[in-house]
């Protein structure tokens, strides 16, 4: 469901990537260079560079969510993490801050971020969607499923149909996982990835 959180962050995004294209650009340096004491002052360079720029924009919620949701594309969640956490005030950094959780295993403080959202905010529908995908990490699956259905009744995307059938394996309710998937493939005929997962439950049927 990576894509789909991608997608979300996206959608969300008000600012650019200026800052971490030019942190990139330091990591193309570093890439290519052997020497240890240049390679050195390249990751002072970044670091200086990260640093400055978080502090710069300290109480600017829009310019810290586009940071770290910039940060988290390009897979650094342990710092999109940092970033996001600077302004948890904001719903969208709160939410920030649970996804990069979830990606980095920390799968409870997820959780709680996600339902502090949900406290806040009982209609944003995507902090159900990854408080659910927590619960699973975590086993705790009629909480995932509880989390799971109210997201489907809202927004019925190709990924809570997988993310169901899935669930539904794990809980050994095999007739469900493939109620649920047959109506996914219904729903989106041209699914690569429910069709396979359909395969695979349809062996564990046998």
């Amino acid at each position: 469901m990576k894509k789909a959180i991608i997608t979300l962050f996206l959608a969300l995004s008000t600012a650019g990537f200026g800052m971490t294209s030019y942190l990139r650009s330091i990591e193309g340096q570093m890439s290519g260079v052997k020497d240890a004491s240049r390679r050195a002052a390249l990751t002072q360079q970044y670091n200086s560079a990260y640093r400055s720029y978080l502090n710069s924009i300290q109480g600017n919620s829009e310019q810290i969510f586009a940071f770290g949701e910039s940060l988290f594309i390009d897979g650094k969640y342990e710092k999109a993490r940092e970033v996001f956490s600077k302004d948890i005030k904001s719903i969208k950094n709160l939410f920030g801050a649970a996804t990069t959780s979830r990606f980095l295993g920390d799968d409870q403080l997820a959780v709680d971020y996600y339902s502090e959202i949900l406290d806040r905010n009982p209609n944003f529908y995507e902090a159900s969607l990854g408080r659910g995908m927590s619960y699973r990490n975590l086993g705790q699956y009629d909480k995932a499923l509880a989390d799971f259905q109210v997201y489907m009744q809202n927004n019925p995307t190709m990924e809570i149909y997988m993310g169901l059938g899935d669930l539904y394996i794990l809980m050994g309710r095999i007739e469900d996982s493939k109620r649920i998937l047959e109506a996914g493939r219904a729903k989106y005929p041209n699914s690569s990835e429910i069709k396979e997962l359909l395969v695979t439950v349809y062996s564990k049927g046998k």
